[in-house]
């Protein structure tokens, strides 16, 4: 780098004010340059955590429902084996569970993509909020018998859009029944206020920290056994939705221990 000046000769005293500031200068933009690389070194590590990430998940999340499939199908092609109707019947269903397994994920992959590429297109209108929640729950058919639901007819509609807020109850439901306890079901409640609704899934299971209960909404985030199933993208999915519908996903403690999620949503 340097400096240069026009003008009369200058004073061995100004040479050295202009000497310190160049070099002053210079220190800075380089320090601006360093900076700079630093940021650019911590962005694509972060990128090839991610995709660290993303591959270990998939690779276990898409190979598991994979081999059951085909170990499903494998069992049906045998002609050396008399199936009994039951037995049959047990083999189609394995295959349609690990087919629905399949399917969440590449959706929530996608969701995924989506949002942080911002191409989420978001259609919102009145809705009324016991009716998406019925139709989440008959997109999870082990909910059966396993979900309490207390969601008056007569609230408020709200404002969303029906397709994504049913997507974001599916992924907070299957949460909870997957890491629910067993012997208590999975509670949904729901009430308004003056500007927006409330609903709450609560869960009975082990529950988590308060400290890590962010992590649980960070894309392939899992929290040791906690989450050791599913690719760790459902949760930041339901979140990154309710925001683009201006609503709020927070993660509490259930009463009497477990999970809750709250989710807010404005009225329309």
């Amino acid at each position: 780098m340097r400096l240069v000046g026009r003008g009369p000769a200058l004073f061995a005293e100004d040479q050295r004010v202009l000497t310190a500031f160049a070099g002053a200068a210079q220190t800075a933009y380089e320090g601006r340059r360093l900076g700079e690389q630093a940021r650019q070194a911590e962005s694509l590590a972060s990128v090839d955590r991610q995709r660290t990430a993303l591959l270990a998940a998939v690779g276990h999340d898409l190979r598991t429902p994979l081999a059951g499939i085909k170990a499903a199908v494998s069992s049906l092609r045998q002609h050396d084996v008399a199936w009994s109707d039951e037995e049959r019947h047990a083999l189609l269903a394995t295959i349609e569970e690990s087919t629905d397994r399949l399917d969440a994920v590449v959706g929530n992959l996608l969701d995924a993509s989506r949002l942080q590429a911002g191409a989420m297109s978001v259609h919102p209108e009145p809705v009324a909020l016991d009716e998406v929640v019925s139709a989440a729950l008959l997109a999870l058919p082990e909910a059966t018998g396993h979900v309490h639901v207390t969601v008056p007819d007569d609230l408020p509609l709200i404002r969303a859009d029906r397709g994504l807020l049913e997507r974001v109850l599916v992924n907070l439901l299957d949460n909870a029944l997957r890491h629910g306890a067993s012997d208590q079901p999975v509670e949904v409640r729901a009430f308004a206020g003056g500007e927006s609704a409330k609903l709450e899934i609560a869960d009975h299971g082990p529950g988590v920290a308060r400290e890590q209960r962010e992590r649980l909404f960070e894309p392939f985030g899992r929290l040791d056994d906690r989450t050791s199933t599913g690719i760790g993208l459902g949760l930041a999915v339901a979140r990154g939705f309710l925001e683009a519908m201006d609503g709020a996903l927070v993660a509490d403690t259930s009463e009497g221990g477990g999970l809750t999620m709250r989710m807010r949503l404005p009225l329309a």
